[in-house]
């Protein structure tokens, strides 16, 4: 139905929201009678392996999606118009520190403030 490494290869904020939506649908389209406890169990274990990953069900609802923060990036898929290579060391440590703050700010779902 989907090709969950094409989805890897997006952006994680979009990423998140398409997961959301695909699994969801996905679940209750196909398999409405089929007792769901997680989506984990649906997912390659080599997929999860690369992610954090947290349920979060609604059972009255039906509704069923893990949210899941990557643990290790490469730096490339996130910049537009220069690669890793052109920055300095200190420019990329401060970019990536960036990211995975926004990252945790999404995949928690509120504000982390500056230490």
């Amino acid at each position: 139905l989907f090709d969950f490494w094409a989805i890897l290869k997006m952006s994680s904020v979009f990423r998140h929201f398409l997961r959301k939506f695909l699994v969801s649908n996905y679940i209750k389209c196909i398999r409405p009678d089929h007792k769901i406890n997680s989506i984990q169990n649906y997912i390659a274990s080599e997929t999860k392996d690369l992610y954090h990953n947290v349920d979060v069900n609604v059972y009255q609802e039906n509704i069923f999606h893990t949210k899941m923060l990557i643990k290790d990036f490469d730096l490339d898929n996130y910049l537009f118009g220069v690669t890793k290579k052109e920055l300095q060391q200190g420019e990329k440590k401060k970019i990536k520190q960036k990211l995975k703050k926004e990252m945790a700010e999404i995949f928690y779902g509120r504000n982390i403030p500056k230490v």
